[in-house]
């Protein structure tokens, strides 16, 4: 009675096992996005745990968490302190309950596949993805994101850098032990780290140790620029792309390839104008979809057909009011005119 064989899925520690990968139960994800809103910091702390349960599934964990975990600096396990909500915090709330609406999907770990570990590292946070190339697809065994401490973020680029990879390998360091592995970084200079150190031996010891425990498991590093690193750098930034289960990226670029207002951006930009869009390899989707990347943010653009989808996949959670409706929405996607959809569309 305890034994089942031959099943299309089973459920285990809160995961649902299938032939597709691992993903988070529904009816727990369901649980976490109805817990209410914390009240006090001993309230919060249970959310935050639940959340960081299915942290390997969220690609913006730490980012998104910021916020909340200032809350509990230097306060006691029982702390009845009431919490002062700001809008950056219920904006950071609201954001954890869609990380876990749009969990992705994990792999299962194939012992012949090759490895790759993609870092990237900004000044305040650093971030990380380990795959494995499967028939040509590159799929995700497991996110990393990690906050920088107050010390990390006086660090130069490239220790910084260094750092996130130093730091990814510890976590995922099970993944991938007496295996192939190749590391790749938008950060150049850490290609030849390797080298460099063989020529001279006046690195820091910091440097020295982060080096030293890398090289037990590869000396590979390759470069990789930030347009092709987009989920290591997405999870770097505060800013991130974010991919709601309810989108089918394969559907949206197929319907950019028809929409007449993008055709006429692309083709006929205005000179005056501040947009910047490029075609983007996103990694659930084996196409190129164009986003809009200027600043730091990489934001798809959505057609007629995606708008209504978008903007309700992530209103509908809590129905925010309209100021963090919009930022939540401008800050995930791009259309001509959003401001004024969204502001319509979110009135009560």
């Amino acid at each position: 009675d305890k034994c089942c064989f031959g099943q299309p899925k089973v459920e285990f520690l809160g995961h649902e096992v299938s032939v597709n990968g691992i993903t988070p139960l529904k009816n727990k994800v369901e649980a976490i996005i109805n817990f209410p809103k914390p009240e006090t910091v001993s309230d919060l702390r249970p959310f935050l745990g639940m959340v960081n349960f299915y942290r390997p599934h969220l690609p913006n964990s730490a980012l998104h968490q910021a916020e909340l975990n200032k809350y509990l600096i230097n306060s006691k396990k029982k702390d009845q302190t009431k919490i002062v909500w700001t809008d950056s915090a219920e904006s950071a709330f609201e954001k954890c309950k869609i990380d876990l609406q749009q969990a992705l999907t994990l792999a299962h770990p194939s012992s012949t596949a090759p490895l790759a570990l993609m870092t990237d590292a900004s000044d305040t946070c650093m971030g990380a993805v380990l795959q494995q190339k499967v028939n040509g697809v590159w799929q995700p065994l497991g996110y990393f994101s990690r906050k920088l401490s107050p010390a990390e973020q006086k660090y130069c680029t490239y220790d910084r850098e260094l750092l996130a990879i130093y730091k990814a390998m510890i976590y995922f360091r099970k993944l991938f032990e007496g295996r192939p592995l190749t590391v790749y970084t938008d950060h150049k200079p850490l290609c030849h780290a390797f080298s460099k150190i063989c020529k001279d031996d006046k690195e820091t010891p910091r440097r020295a140790r982060h080096l030293l425990f890398i090289s037990e498991f590869t000396t590979d590093i390759q470069y990789i620029s930030g347009q092709d690193n987009i989920v290591a750098d997405a999870l770097s930034r505060v800013e991130t792309i974010v991919c709601p289960t309810v989108l089918d990226y394969e559907q949206l670029a197929d319907a950019q390839m028809k929409d007449e207002q993008l055709l006429q951006l692309t083709q006929c930009p205005r000179s005056d104008s501040k947009i910047i869009l490029k075609k983007l390899s996103i990694p659930t989707c084996d196409k190129e979809i164009f986003c809009e990347v200027s600043g730091n943010k990489i934001r798809p653009y959505l057609t007629d057909d995606f708008k209504r989808i978008a903007f309700e996949s992530l209103h509908n959670l809590s129905h925010p009011g309209i100021r963090t409706t919009r930022k939540m929405i401008t800050n995930t996607f791009f259309w001509p005119n959003m401001n004024k959809d969204i502001g319509m569309w979110a009135k009560p």
